[in-house]
């Protein structure tokens, strides 16, 4: 690499005693490349500022929401913050290893694309076991957003690098929206023209837990994702064909209703389920089992069997 690039990692800490060292420190690592750490303390809600004590200001600087504001709010104040030509948005849970930045900085300077897509690995950090590393290879435009959206074949943020005047030039990160945030910008991205590219390089490790504080976890949420399909269909592209947007979105609209389902949220399963047929979607995705299931049964019906069938196995029942 000829000059060394410099990257900000803007890291949103909403009670992140226990893990923002890792996240900052995993930052501060990489080589080959400038990297500077922006924390965006959501509310002092626990002794995360007392973690953050001691590193260099030069490297590491510390901005205060006085309340807690949301990830998306926190992203959107570092990233207005950030100096370098690349920015990457790194959750406080997770973390980079080995050459992550490098392996993007040169990917995306060599082809001068807007965003770079990098591998990434699961770790379940209460059993201790990591998931094979993920290497995502779209081959266009058109490939990313119908499996993005369709099959869910993603990301995460951790596993990304953005060019920093491109990603303001978007608008950055959605406020309104509460859930899918990273997929909604990088759909909106991709709808919009943004040239990516993918590197091999290192890797992004996103830490699977089951906090009660994941944003996840949230049934009050799940109409987020539906706001954000009914987005991504009234946004016009030149280069995402309307067909593909109709079709894709119609499929995410039934992993929609799967999702709400699975969660007992029935009215909003029925409402993504209604959509998904509005757009023409008639089938049902998933393993064999489950498109045979839910052809025969229902999509919801299907949902309600093997929910009751769980209800037994918790209570030591094996058979129905």
């Amino acid at each position: 690499m000829d000059e060394q690039a410099r990257v900000t990692v803007v890291i949103p800490a909403y009670k992140a005693e226990r893990t923002i060292r890792r996240a900052v420190d995993s930052a501060l690592a990489q080589q080959d490349v400038e990297a500077k750490a922006i924390v965006v303390v959501d509310g002092v809600l626990d002794a995360t500022l007392d973690r953050l004590q001691g590193y260099d200001p030069a490297r590491v600087t510390v901005l205060v929401n006085e309340r807690n504001s949301g990830a998306q709010v926190s992203r959107n104040r570092g990233l207005a913050a950030a100096e370098g030509e690349f920015v990457m948005f790194l959750d406080c849970d997770d973390f980079i290893e080995g050459p992550m930045l490098r392996g993007l900085v040169g990917a995306m300077r060599e082809s001068g694309a807007d965003l770079g897509f990098g591998p990434w690995q699961v770790l379940k950090e209460e059993k201790g076991v990591r998931l094979p590393v993920v290497n995502r290879n779209f081959g266009g435009p058109v490939n990313l957003f119908w499996n993005w959206l369709s099959y869910a074949e993603l990301l995460s943020p951790c596993a990304m690098l953005w060019r920093t005047d491109f990603i303001r030039r978007i608008g950055g990160w959605n406020e309104a929206v509460q859930r899918n945030q990273d997929g909604e910008m990088v759909i909106r991205a991709i709808m919009l023209g943004a040239k990516f590219v993918h590197s091999r390089e290192g890797r992004g490790v996103y830490v699977h837990h089951d906090s009660a504080d994941r944003i996840t976890k949230r049934p009050d949420i799940l109409k987020s994702r539906l706001d954000v399909g009914e987005m991504i269909l009234a946004r016009e592209s030149a280069v995402i064909p309307d067909k593909v947007k109709r079709g894709a979105v119609a499929r995410y609209f039934y992993r929609v209703a799967l999702n709400c389902y699975s969660r007992q949220a029935t009215e909003l399963g029925d409402r993504a389920l209604h959509r998904a047929r509005e757009l023409g979607f008639s089938g049902h995705t998933g393993p064999l089992w489950h498109r045979m299931s839910a052809r025969l049964l229902g999509v919801k019906a299907r949902y309600r069997l093997t929910n009751f069938v769980k209800r037994r196995r918790l209570f030591g029942f094996r058979g129905l």
